[in-house]
């Protein structure tokens, strides 16, 4: 199981290093010892259609080499696992209010503070950042039982820079 989990794990940093959430969660009736090969069954609809062809080289490489140092090959058909990739974009805005204000009162200060009424000013900011929140979720099933044995996902704040 630990081994899996590497695997996947190891996919979602091609992504990003220290930024990428993941979480993962599988069936703990299953033996993975037993699985010598997998295929992929593809990307999801319209997945393909956000990702370049970099990307998805990068993300599909990464899960043939972690899985070839398991012992599990790579085929292009009849794999003892099936491997499905999608990819979710959101697009959010993270919203941020701050106030600040000044006054000066009228009155007595000489020993103590100054009560009374006097003019205050204050002054609103607003601001909005937007940013796209990517998601790479791997489902991993037994070909045989057409069975869901594990899940990952892993999020990340999308970065405009190609090379990140």
């Amino acid at each position: 199981m630990k081994t899996l989990i590497t695997i996947i794990a190891t996919g979602f940093i091609v992504l990003s290093c220290s930024s990428t959430k993941v979480t993962s969660d599988y069936d703990k009736s299953v033996n993975f010892k037993k699985y010598s090969s997998f295929q992929f069954y593809g990307w999801a609809d319209n997945t393909e259609k956000m990702l370049n062809r970099f990307d998805k080289e990068r993300i599909e490489n990464a899960f043939i080499n972690e899985f070839r140092e398991r012992g599990i090959a790579h085929v292009e058909q009849g794999g003892d696992l099936l491997v499905t990739l999608y990819l979710v974009v959101e697009e959010k805005a993270d919203k941020k209010t701050q106030t600040t204000g000044y006054g000066y009162p009228y009155g007595y200060s000489g020993w103590g503070p100054a009560y009374g009424w006097g003019p205050n000013y204050s002054t609103t900011f607003f601001s909005e950042d937007e940013y796209v929140v990517g998601t790479l979720v791997v489902d991993v099933f037994d070909n045989d039982q057409k069975l869901l044995i594990w899940e990952g996902i892993g999020k990340k704040v999308i970065e405009d820079e190609p090379e990140e």
